[in-house]
């Protein structure tokens, strides 16, 4: 599903690097499920912040993969 997740994003997801790509989504997944499992507020501000969070320090790596692909 994180394929078809970057996909949508219009984020070129096959070959090695695809798989890559696909297995950090579904990291940066997992640890905001676990945050959203526990945040009870309205605005979801700690899953939010958690995302936030997640998204800052990949972006680098990030960027470096797409750089190469």
């Amino acid at each position: 599903s994180m394929t078809w997740m970057l996909e949508a994003a219009g984020i070129p997801s096959e070959g090695p690097l695809g798989v890559l790509k696909a297995k950090g989504l579904a990291a940066i997944h997992a640890g905001v499920m676990r945050v959203w499992l526990n945040d009870d507020s309205e605005d979801s501000a700690k899953t939010m912040a958690a995302l936030d969070t997640s998204l800052k320090r990949v972006e680098p790596i990030a960027r470096t993969l797409f750089a190469r692909a």
